[in-house]
């Protein structure tokens, strides 16, 4: 338990603030996946840097985590970058 990981597909918000797909990104509003912007190639090396340490280290700690881990993740030009994370449905049981 805690040690598993099985990636979901990509997603990517979308929703821009004005009609006619017009303004910033509002986030959050409306979504699509896979996500054109990251390849497949790339989602192993995502995991690696942004989604493993989270789960050995809540392991190690001895809170193994088991749901949902969303990592909210901005590509630059220097590689993933992690904005966020969001946990669902999570339990240590």
């Amino acid at each position: 338990m805690g040690k598993k990981i099985i990636p979901l597909a990509s997603a990517r918000d979308h929703k821009r603030a004005y009609d006619h797909d017009r303004g910033p990104n509002t986030g959050g509003m409306g979504a699509f996946s896979p996500s054109m912007k990251i390849p497949e190639s790339e989602i192993g090396g995502i995991i690696d840097i942004a989604v493993k340490p989270i789960v050995r280290g809540l392991a190690k700690d001895g809170m193994p985590y088991r749901g949902v881990l969303y990592a909210g993740i901005m590509m630059t030009k220097d590689g993933p970058f992690v904005l966020e994370y969001n946990a669902a449905s999570g339990s240590r049981d």
